[in-house]
């Protein structure tokens, strides 16, 4: 197995852009009400869990980066993916939404805390002997 691609900082720069993208799409691509709302609340809420996340990008930390990568792989992707498949016009911004998180998801590092220090480190050093 290779070893992932992104890092966790670089994973939180890709989260901030996606948040902005979905927040800014909606007056940009002049989507109807429907699409629009749904476009501002999940960027609203990516960027909302971004600033929380444990990670160099994020601000207050109380989310751990291994949740923060089972939320979005998981219920964003997959909210994302499945309003692709529906709404027309805003089609092609929430199934390539979708698509990019499943990727970036499949090529990060979760295993490194927003310290830099592994989690399997940490574990075995506060185990018992």
């Amino acid at each position: 197995m290779t070893a992932p691609l992104i890092s966790p900082t670089i994973h939180g720069i890709l989260d901030y852009l996606l948040g902005a993208v979905l927040v800014l799409a909606p007056s940009v691509l002049g989507l109807p009400a429907g699409p629009a709302v749904i476009a501002y609340a999940v960027g609203g809420a990516h960027l909302g869990m971004s600033l929380l996340t444990g990670y160099a990008p994020g601000a207050l930390r109380v989310i751990p980066f291994w949740a923060h990568g089972a939320v979005e792989a998981a219920g964003w992707a997959g909210l994302l993916v499945f309003l692709g498949l529906l709404t027309a016009p805003a089609d092609g911004l929430f199934l390539a939404s979708g698509v990019g998180i499943l990727i970036v998801s499949a090529l990060t590092d979760y295993g490194v805390e927003a310290d830099g220090v592994r989690l399997r480190a940490r574990r075995h050093a506060h185990a018992r002997p």
